[in-house]
């Protein structure tokens, strides 16, 4: 009853206000309504319209603008202008002259001396006058061989470095990189420089590696051709000499500008091959055409444990990496398979087909029972 009471006393009290009044109290009254902007819920209201779109970078560099014209800073007396100025002397490197050779010197000097004190040199030395007057600088040595290869040629006999090969090499790798390093000794000088007899000896290296292969020698297991470029008959005359070796085990013909005609001679003898079992063939310009005769083979190769194909300069494509993927799973004895695949397909069952792979090769180690 007093509810009642109390809200016939509001209306009342309502009802006898006037319009200004009830809007005045409007405006001290929050409204109920969420949807109600916040602008129209305060007392404050702005009559003006917008003139333009809020721009906070605009109105930023305004008040900069107004700032910096009320406020008045005194200039500095002391203040001095910038000058763009270079103290001291610029640095300027000293000339170094022209360095000789101690030889060039000497033979300066003797070209210098009077007949009769290059005989006394030449008796201390136990030369002959001529022999010491007549002598080339160094200069003019190497520019003689650098516009005649052939010319200037130290010679070594074949027997030393047959020496060298029998006593500094080990026996069962026949590398031409250590080769090269080891064979000359303290002589600073490059491989092409030197020659064996009548060929240089990078060429008579080549020989003896093919003659080693083709003899079937029992002492030489692995060769290591990588970094030479090999021409195609070279290549053609060694697959037909490793078609009949059964001794060889590890071939590694890395970076040999080998093409798809050289490995597919290499790929028939594979076909015959009985005792190969590493063969690296990386950064060479194989196309598919070779890689595909070189898969063929391995049909009929069972000996062959790992095969490195990697950074070919031609790209394969993925029709050459599902028949890898089918090669490999012919083949169980394929241990290691050096290439980079560009389709996750293919590469995962390699990886798959490798794994399986290795564990019937450790199976058959241990003498165990094969997975089936």
């Amino acid at each position: 009853m007093a509810n009642c009471t109390d809200g016939q006393e509001l209306d009342t009290f309502l009802g006898d206000l006037t319009e200004d009044q009830i809007n005045e109290l409007l405006e001290e009254l929050d409204p109920d309504d969420d949807l109600l902007p916040a602008s129209e819920r305060g007392r404050y209201n702005i009559e003006r319209k917008p003139t333009g779109k809020y721009n906070p970078e605009h109105l930023n560099d305004h008040l900069k603008e107004q700032a910096l014209r009320e406020l008045q800073i005194p200039p500095d007396e002391n203040e001095v202008p910038y000058r763009h100025e270079i103290r001291g002397k610029p640095f300027s490197p000293p000339v170094q002259p022209a360095s000789k050779d101690s030889e060039d010197e000497i033979f300066d000097l003797i070209k210098r001396l009077d007949p009769s004190e290059v005989e006394d040199i030449a008796e201390l030395l136990g030369m002959d006058a001529g022999e010491v007057n007549g002598k080339q600088s160094i200069n003019e040595k190497s520019s003689i061989r650098r516009a005649n290869p052939v010319c200037g040629l130290k010679t070594l006999s074949t027997e030393k470095c047959r020496e060298f090969l029998e006593t500094n090499l080990d026996q069962t790798q026949f590398s031409f990189t250590l080769a090269a390093t080891k064979i000359f000794g303290s002589i600073p000088s490059y491989l092409h420089e030197y020659q064996c007899g009548e060929k240089p000896v990078l060429d008579w290296l080549l020989d003896e590696a093919l003659k080693a292969v083709k003899k079937n020698t029992r002492e030489i297991t692995s060769i290591d051709l990588s970094c030479v470029i090999l021409s195609h008959e070279y290549i053609k005359e060694l697959a037909e000499a490793l078609s009949t070796n059964n001794q060889l085990k590890v071939l590694k013909m890395s970076n040999v500008k080998m093409a798809d005609n050289s490995l597919k001679c290499i790929a028939e003898a594979l076909a015959y091959n009985v005792r190969l079992q590493v063969l690296e063939l990386e950064t060479n310009c194989f196309t598919p055409d070779g890689i595909m005769a070189l898969l063929k083979s391995l049909e009929a190769n069972q000996k062959l444990r790992e095969i490195r194909l990697s950074n070919q300069k031609h790209a394969l494509g993925v029709r050459v990496e599902m028949e890898i993927e089918s090669a490999l799973k012919a083949n169980t004895n394929i241990l290691k398979f050096g290439y980079s695949f560009t389709s996750p397909g293919p590469r995962n069952n390699v990886e798959r087909i490798l794994m399986t792979n290795n564990e019937l090769d450790r199976q058959k180690r241990k003498g165990k029972n094969i997975l089936k």
